[in-house]
């Protein structure tokens, strides 16, 4: 539900478009959510929220999930675990790639709607 607005303007309102990529998008929320719950779970128990020793707190709901992605990979580099330092620095590189590409395309479309605008 939180990509909802996103997708909207993203698709500009076409309604097959922001279900096909909320279906692909979903299972990335829930993959996400289940991979940081231990953390989230440990972070209840130390600030002394009262979850049964047996729970899972997740934050699958939440925007973000190629961020807790990343962070799941910087955080295990940081311990040097083996490839996850190789893995994070690929996927760090192929986020800010990602969104360069994303953000040159979407000035590009503002700069069509403005010149649009003035012709009007």
């Amino acid at each position: 539900m939180g990509i909802t607005p996103a997708l909207l303007v993203v698709t500009r309102g076409k309604i097959i478009r922001m279900i096909v990529i909320g279906t692909i998008e979903l299972p990335i929320f829930l993959w996400a959510g289940t991979l940081v719950a231990p953390f989230v779970t440990q972070v209840a128990h130390q600030v002394g929220a009262n979850i049964p020793a047996h729970a899972l707190v997740s934050d699958t709901t939440m925007e973000g999930p190629i961020e807790k992605f990343l962070g799941y990979l910087v955080g295990n580099a940081w311990k040097h675990q083996g490839m996850f330092i190789i893995y994070a620095i690929l996927a760090i590189a192929a986020y800010i790639l990602i969104f360069w590409w994303y953000s040159t395309e979407m000035k590009k479309r503002n700069a069509k709607y403005a010149a649009a605008a003035k012709e009007a």
